[in-house]
């Protein structure tokens, strides 16, 4: 019983940690929506995080989702116009922007990303274009962790 408890209290300590760096810290800015980071003090941890912001002027995003490619299993989505986001296993976070719906982001924690490893995660944008159309747009990066020895 002493290692579970252990775990899960470490796993919330990474989770308040998690949640509060997403809020202060300003993740890396990607032009294609998609970007990465290592989380600070966990080498074997990466944030992914996924928003409209690579998309083009006068799109309007309705829905953002993250998933894994091995497997294609939805990690995080937002529906914006319902301001809805759902969640798996992973840690996650969700921040809706009122004035900018671009600016909607979808943040995940990676964990266990293990020397040499790598992991391919992807980012629909499902948007309006100016012209009334609907459209998919999607974003992959590829996660790999190295030693820094």
């Amino acid at each position: 019983m002493a290692p579970e408890r252990t775990a899960t209290a470490w796993l919330s300590v990474c989770f308040a940690l998690f949640l509060c760096l997403a809020l202060i810290r300003p993740v890396q800015s990607s032009t294609t929506g998609l970007g990465s980071n290592p989380f600070p003090g966990i080498p074997d941890m990466q944030e992914v995080s996924c928003s409209g912001a690579g998309l083009p002027p006068g799109s309007y995003p309705y829905a953002l989702f993250i998933y894994e490619k091995r497997g294609d299993r939805i990690i995080s989505s937002v529906d914006i116009p319902k301001r809805e986001c759902s969640t798996s296993d992973f840690f996650n976070a969700c921040e809706i922007n009122d004035r900018d719906n671009r600016l909607t982001k979808l943040r995940i924690l990676v964990p266990n990303l293990h020397e040499g490893e790598t992991r391919v995660f992807g980012c629909n944008a499902s948007i309006k274009t100016g012209r009334g159309r609907f459209q998919e747009v999607s974003w992959f990066i590829t996660l790999r962790h190295f030693s820094e020895w």
